[in-house]
């Protein structure tokens, strides 16, 4: 318990900030690998299933 009495917690400002990196910057990385598992779907269809 005292070392919980140590923490600083954060905000519910900077908590909700956060929140909001996370999932911007997780549905970016999301959209950039969807994109590169595109291309890869598309070169293999156009060079190996030709």
């Amino acid at each position: 318990m005292s070392e919980l009495r140590k923490v600083t917690w954060p905000s519910r400002e900077e908590t909700w900030n956060l929140t909001v990196v996370v999932l911007v910057v997780a549905t970016a990385f999301g959209f950039f690998l969807g994109g590169v598992d595109m291309f890869f779907n598309w070169l293999i269809d156009n060079t190996l299933f030709r």
